[in-house]
């Protein structure tokens, strides 16, 4: 498969462009920090997602952070809002878009991610005027992982799908994709990783070693 044979790319945003992971791993133990609160060791493995109730609840119950668990959950928002913006591209991931732009192609970002969170980011690294789209999964309640986040992305922007190619780093969303026989191309990331035993699985840096390296965790 030719890497730039495509007309329409779909790429992923948290691990794939922005170098978000480790900040969404680490974000119960930072916005404690914030709060000059140490947490407690087993914390962020019995977390899944951050910005949710439960977390709240979560916080609120064995920390005693004087609010409720409503304003203990927007003040974790405000405290994301705030702070992934300022978080970095992936190594390389600027040039791969440039690249594909310079070849007359079609991009488009799809994430999971709140649009709160990532337009900011998107606008500040001066992203918007490379992509052709952007949309998040909570704009239609569609998920990667059973594959209407991708069906909804091609329909929305009518897409062919055999000239559209996925980059995403989601083992769930490769797993999709192939049950749906959408191409995709799979990036491993030093701190999220895939799973390569996932059939007909392809990594990105086998094709461009030099423009997409491995990337490095916060």
């Amino acid at each position: 498969m030719d890497l730039l044979s495509f007309k329409n790319y779909i790429i992923d945003f948290d691990g794939t462009i922005f170098n978000s992971i480790g900040f969404w791993y680490e974000s119960p133990k930072l916005y404690l920090k914030q709060k000059n609160i140490e947490a407690k060791i087993g914390l962020i493995d019995r977390i899944e997602v951050f910005d949710t109730l439960n977390t709240a609840h979560i916080l609120n119950e064995e920390y005693n952070l004087g609010m409720t668990d409503e304003e203990t959950l927007e003040d974790m928002i405000k405290f994301i809002v705030k702070n992934y913006v300022n978080l970095n591209l992936c190594d390389n991931a600027l040039d791969l878009i440039k690249l594909l732009k310079e070849n007359n192609k079609n991009v488009y970002i799809l994430t999971a991610s709140p649009r709160l969170y990532v337009e900011p980011a998107i606008k500040k690294n001066n992203l918007d005027k490379y992509i052709d789209g952007f949309v998040s999964c909570l704009d239609n309640n569609t998920s990667k992982s059973d594959g209407t986040a991708f069906i909804n992305m091609l329909k929305m922007h009518n897409l062919n799908v055999n000239d559209t190619l996925v980059i995403d780093d989601s083992k769930e969303a490769i797993r999709a994709l192939n049950k749906l026989n959408i191409k995709s191309i799979a990036v491993k990331s030093d701190f999220y990783g895939i799973d390569t035993k996932i059939k007909d699985i392809t990594l990105l840096y086998e094709y461009m070693p030099n423009i997409y390296k491995k990337f490095k965790k916060i």
